[in-house]
């Protein structure tokens, strides 16, 4: 992103202004005009900076207007300026579109075929999106992979709406005729729009097409079925490992436990997540306390 718009954005690529230096530097009577371009140059890369804060926080531009950030910043600065949130809006487009303009031209010399990816998602407002992910092999045998765009799919987002906004993207960056094959998420929304999309490669003898489910995917959910009777148990755990994981004492004191009855070495902090892996870790705890709860008790008796 820095290099992006260091290339793209003259404004953000200012460097420091100040050098040290042990030479005597001559006297400079500055005109106020040229003081004041001077103080806009650097509002102007106070504001570069904030436009690529936004972007990879994937923060709106409306959080600047925020009374307390502003607040902040004539703390720091009395006669600091923002730009309207409008302009960020503007150069936040602007730097959408020229890094949409630098995939292009990477597809452009693409030779080969190449790989879709589907991945779909509901936001906090339940709004539907759909990332579509383009992959390759270069000349080199080495593997590509660039984000083409982030969907949002309307109502009632099914397999149509998915095809149709999938084929935009498509045609956007003309690979429309290079598309090798899809991976999807198991859905049927997903299933059906890749195979509206086979039907229309096929129907234009573009060669051959298919579309397959994403094995992570189909091995979580193969996990979570096998999982099902023994997820309370796995829910207690997970709640146990955060509490392990916020404290540095409380891990110490179970290392020390674990280690004093040879139970291994446990890595910390401990993998939480809702996924496959985190599930398996969760259950590979549950088997490793009972059998150390086994030994003690064994002691015990």
């Amino acid at each position: 992103m820095g290099r992006h718009l260091s290339n793209r954005h003259p404004g953000y690529d200012k460097s420091g202004d100040s050098v040290t230096s042990s030479a005597p530097q001559p006297i400079t009577v500055v005109k106020k005009a040229q003081q004041q371009g001077k103080q806009q140059m650097d509002y102007d890369h106070l504001n570069w900076l904030l436009v690529k804060w936004l972007i990879l926080a994937s923060l709106p531009p409306s959080t600047l207007e925020e009374k307390w950030l502003a607040n902040s910043f004539k703390f720091l600065n009395p006669s600091i300026q923002l730009w309207p949130g409008e302009r960020y809006k503007v150069k936040i487009r602007e730097v959408f579109r020229s890094m949409q303009e630098d995939v292009m031209a990477t597809l452009e010399k693409v030779s080969s075929k190449v790989s879709i990816i589907l991945d779909f998602w509901n936001s906090y407002e339940q709004i539907f999106y759909m990332s579509v992910t383009c992959q390759w092999i270069d000349e080199n045998w080495s593997f590509q992979q660039v984000l083409l765009d982030i969907c949002q799919i309307p109502y009632p987002c099914g397999g149509s709406e998915i095809y149709h906004s999938l084929e935009k993207v498509l045609k956007m960056y003309n690979i429309e005729s290079r598309v090798l094959s899809c991976t999807h998420d198991n859905s049927q929304n997903a299933i059906h729009a890749c195979h509206t999309l086979k039907e229309e490669i096929d129907g234009q003898k573009l060669g051959m097409f298919c579309y397959i489910p994403c094995a992570a995917r189909t091995l979580n959910l193969i996990i979570e079925d096998g999982l099902r009777t023994t997820k309370p148990v796995i829910s207690k755990v997970r709640e146990f490992v955060l509490e392990l994981n916020s404290s540095a004492k409380m891990s110490e004191d179970f290392i020390q436990l674990t280690a004093a009855y040879q139970e291994g070495s446990w890595k910390f902090p401990l993998e939480t997540s809702a996924r496959w892996s985190g599930n398996y870790q969760m259950l590979d705890i549950v088997c490793k306390v009972i059998a150390l709860s086994s030994e003690i008790s064994n002691i015990l008796i």
